[in-house]
């Protein structure tokens, strides 16, 4: 993370809690993936022809 000049974190909005209404949202630390494992996440997935 050393390199990283910025984006530790993701926020993912929840909506509203049911009970008070208040705005929900899940706090992520983003991780380091190195190149390959990027590069393999991106690639397409061919499709199985029927």
């Amino acid at each position: 993370m050393a390199d990283r000049k910025g984006g530790y974190t993701r926020i993912v909005k929840l909506g509203t809690r049911r009970g008070d209404a208040a705005e929900m949202c899940l706090l992520q630390w983003v991780t380091y993936a190195p190149k390959a494992e990027a590069a393999a996440a991106e690639a397409p997935k061919e499709e199985a022809k029927a």
